[in-house]
């Protein structure tokens, strides 16, 4: 007991050091004038709107008019979202467009490094991917044979580790206002008509924050591996392959296959297994009770062990997704063993 507490009173030493360092250094930022030649967190958070602003209208327009095109490709379609916003992004803040997006443009800001310079286009494409990568990695649905535990524990560690880092740097990094992506390639977002003050206003970020960093991502590692152990206990080579039957199924743009298990009360050691199919459909027929039972029958009798399955969930989805833009239509369909009939492999 005595050694909790001391772990405790270590612990409440430590968070009260961290919250002095933070309230010492947000009063540095008040009170010196040295940072004028950094951009503001207002400023660089409203060019940021005003940019995200330009793009969801972008998004908006290429849906309306190409909805069936990009429902048809299913998932490629953030290829479209990747190209626009590389377009933006990328060029716009290189040297090839003078460091500005709209955005920056208006508010008066720009992107340079450490000399003043604005970035070469490499330099700028490298920036945003740290930025936008996690984005557009965040829900992505790939084909089962590429799909398993591994990726999608990457997939969390890095979309947590990089949003939240650059989350938290965003806020308190006063000194230098630089984000993960502007520390990886040395970049800063300056005001244009303070360049002059550059020289007696630059700074290192402080180590603290690569401390906080490097908590966030063991933070996400943490996650990743726990949202990993979620998963169901289910072949996944069975669930590859029940998927890979069922979209040869003409209506069908893509289609993934999982299992969830779940205790039938917190006293018992006794799971229900259940199978979930999310089938991603050409036609918004979303409430097509007998295609759903179809898919759920077709996939209990592929399934090797399906008489451990409790129930099958078939989630209908019409729509498109391409990074900047998406429109969805769901419905969920639950069958039981009794309603799909006696399975057909013991």
């Amino acid at each position: 007991m005595s050694g909790m507490w001391a772990d405790f009173q270590r612990l409440y030493r430590s968070c009260r050091q961290l919250s002095w360092t933070l309230i010492i250094e947000f009063g540095k930022e008040i009170m010196n004038s040295e940072s004028k030649w950094i951009a503001g967190f207002w400023r660089r958070i409203g060019a940021f709107f005003i940019d995200v602003a330009i793009i969801a209208t972008i998004g908006m327009v290429l849906g309306y008019v190409f909805e069936n095109e990009f429902v048809q490709i299913g998932n490629l379609g953030r290829l479209f979202g990747i190209f626009v916003t590389t377009i933006y992004f990328g060029f716009l803040n290189s040297k090839v467009f003078g460091g500005q997006t709209i955005g920056k443009k208006i508010l008066k800001i720009r992107v340079v490094d450490s000399t003043n310079n604005i970035l070469s286009l490499p330099r700028s494409l490298i920036r945003y991917a740290i930025f936008f990568m996690p984005l557009f990695l965040n829900g992505v649905q790939l084909p089962e044979s590429v799909s398993s535990k591994l990726f999608y524990s990457l997939a969390i560690m890095i979309t947590f580790g990089v949003n939240l880092s650059a989350t938290y740097l965003y806020i308190f990094n006063w000194r230098t206002r630089q984000s993960l992506h502007d520390i990886a390639v040395g970049s800063y977002v300056v005001n244009v008509s303070n360049e002059d003050n550059k020289f007696a206003s630059l700074q290192k970020t402080h180590k603290m924050h690569y401390a906080v960093v490097i908590v966030i991502f063991f933070m996400a590692a943490a996650l990743s591996v726990y949202i990993k152990n979620l998963f169901g206990d289910i072949n996944l080579v069975q669930l590859n392959y029940i998927g890979d039957i069922l979209i040869k199924e003409k209506s069908l743009v893509d289609i993934s296959v999982s299992s969830t298990d779940f205790y039938i009360n917190k006293n018992s050691e006794d799971k229900n297994k259940n199978l979930i199919i999310t089938a991603y459909i050409r036609s918004n027929n979303v409430g097509d009770v007998e295609f759903a039972k179809k898919l759920a029958n077709d996939a209990m009798i592929i399934y090797t062990d399906a008489k451990k399955i409790n129930a099958v969930q078939v989630n209908m989805v019409y729509g498109f997704d391409i990074g900047i833009a998406s429109k969805w239509s769901y419905y969920r369909h639950i069958f039981t063993q009794e309603e799909l009939g006696k399975a057909k492999n013991p």
